[in-house]
């Protein structure tokens, strides 16, 4: 039985566990929880837009009125709509709803890998 002070709780071992059988072979895991999409990038940014609905800059750090976008680039993998709430935002996942959506963001650490 894992206690309160145990390194890894339960929610984030199964929260490893779902970004490996999602696919580890990608940093960025994201699904959509509305209907369960998945997208993968290697890359994951946020967008800060300009009042006439531009982009202005790439942040690394969610925040309200940014969008998420996945692999940015001349073409890209997906763009969220603007950020409304975050629920969570840890080193393994972000937790948020857009204007339109509800998104996880399973974050692999490829570096800090945890044996189970």
């Amino acid at each position: 039985m894992m206690d309160s002070d145990s390194k890894y709780n339960l929610e984030q071992i199964n929260d490893r566990l779902r970004v490996k059988m999602v696919d580890s072979d990608y940093r960025y895991n994201l699904e959509r929880v509305n209907d369960g999409l998945i997208k993968r990038g290697s890359n994951a940014k946020f967008v800060e837009w300009t009042p006439s609905n531009t982009g202005k800059a790439l942040h690394e750090e969610i925040a309200l009125g940014r969008s998420l976008i996945l692999d940015p680039g001349l073409s890209y993998t997906w763009l969220t709509t603007i950020v409304k709430e975050i629920i969570e935002a840890s080193e393994e996942k972000i937790h948020f709803k857009t204007e339109n959506s509800e998104y996880i963001l399973y974050i692999n650490n490829i570096d800090n890998e945890v044996d189970i």
